[in-house]
């Protein structure tokens, strides 16, 4: 085999295993089958605990909800920083029939039963029934299932530690929010103009059940740098998958109850070649953690993350730390704080794809200039 050969051989097998990496969204969750049951006749025990020591969120499928007129089921966290009503609250759903209520965050969920006082006849067959839990992996579960795409010292830092020193960047990475995908995978995903646009990877979201079947979380990020648990996020799940793309592995999607986001700001495109040396960031839940950023890159000039390879076929490229999860995240240019990549590959470099090959894919919905028509 020839030098020529060779080259070819081992470029070819770096990008197999490369794209082999980014062909699925991060592991971060089991399922578990249960039978937990609270009906009518319990007059004494209509609350129910769940517990899985360590767990980093408890999701829950209830299999049947048969109530009477005016009462209802809640599903909380233990400190009731989330109480979620049902019926009324959001949920996603699946192939299986009933519904999955939407995550409380931590290792342990509480569902209640509310009764209103009145009588009653054939209360045998009212209540509700939860067959299936997904129990969210602790973090250093996590993390060893995670092929790395950390570039030297790993910098992705909470967004907090940059609140003062970066105000514009910090701002615009309200806009980003982690995907819960199908009860156990992780993605990250963006708000894209004013109105109710979401985008990710196609790797991540390939199909309208998928988008039935997802969460996304906005606000899940830490208040202080480096310390504390993070907020208690605003969540919302998937309602219109309106466009995707394999090649340039992108999904664009809508959410339920989309009044309660618009706090969180948009992002726009800025659909250009990216210039050689120019300095970029990326929002990210990476790992699944509470949002972080690349902004430090070890491997570049003074210690900023930039583009290194302009171009990659579809691709930019960068060697700002990003790591699993972190798939779908946006990369921004700190000249116009606008986007001009989609992440999507790990490897050092790690790549995005350019927006200048996504914009006239979406202008059916986003508009020339990012602005819905």
């Amino acid at each position: 085999m020839n030098y020529l050969s060779k080259y070819l051989f081992w470029l070819a097998l770096l990008l197999t295993s490369q794209l082999s990496f980014a062909a699925n969204p991060i592991k971060v969750g089991e399922l578990e089958q249960i039978n937990t049951q609270i009906n009518y006749l319990q007059e004494s025990n209509l609350t129910k605990t769940i517990s899985y020591p360590g767990a980093s969120y408890i999701k829950l499928h209830v299999s049947k909800a048969t109530l009477a007129a005016g009462d209802s089921v809640t599903i909380s966290s233990p400190d009731n920083k989330q109480v979620y009503t049902y019926p009324g609250a959001g949920f996603t759903t699946d192939s299986f029939g009933g519904f999955w209520a939407l995550s409380i965050i931590g290792d342990t969920a509480i569902i209640e039963l509310h009764r209103t006082p009145q009588q009653l006849n054939n209360i045998a067959n009212l209540g509700i029934v939860i067959d299936k839990v997904a129990r969210g992996l602790p973090k250093h579960e996590v993390e060893a299932l995670i092929t790395e795409s950390t570039c030297g010292t790993n910098e992705r830092t909470d967004v907090a530690c940059y609140q003062t020193s970066h105000p514009t960047e910090f701002n615009k990475s309200n806009a980003v929010a982690r995907l819960l995908i199908n009860n156990t995978t992780l993605c990250t995903a963006w708000r894209v103009s004013p109105n109710n646009y979401i985008f990710t990877n196609e790797h991540c979201i390939t199909s309208q059940a998928d988008v039935n079947a997802t969460e996304v979380w906005f606000n899940y990020q830490r208040a202080a740098c480096g310390s504390g648990n993070a907020n208690t996020p605003t969540i919302v799940t998937g309602e219109q998958l309106f466009v995707d793309d394999t090649t340039l592995d992108f999904a664009l999607f809508s959410v339920k109850n989309f009044a309660s986001i618009q706090s969180f700001g948009f992002l726009e495109l800025d659909a250009r070649t990216p210039i050689l040396n120019e300095e970029i960031y990326i929002p990210q839940h990476g790992a699944g953690n509470p949002k972080e950023f690349g902004i430090e890159s070890d491997q570049n000039t003074a210690n900023v993350c930039r583009i290194d390879i302009a171009t990659i076929n579809n691709d930019t490229g960068y060697k700002c730390d990003t790591t699993g999860g972190s798939s779908g995240s946006p990369i921004l240019a700190r000249s116009s704080n606008k986007v001009i990549a989609l992440h999507h590959l790990g490897g050092c470099n790690n790549q995005g794809v350019l927006i200048e090959k996504i914009q006239p894919l979406v202008q059916t919905y986003l508009g020339e200039n990012n602005e819905d028509k």
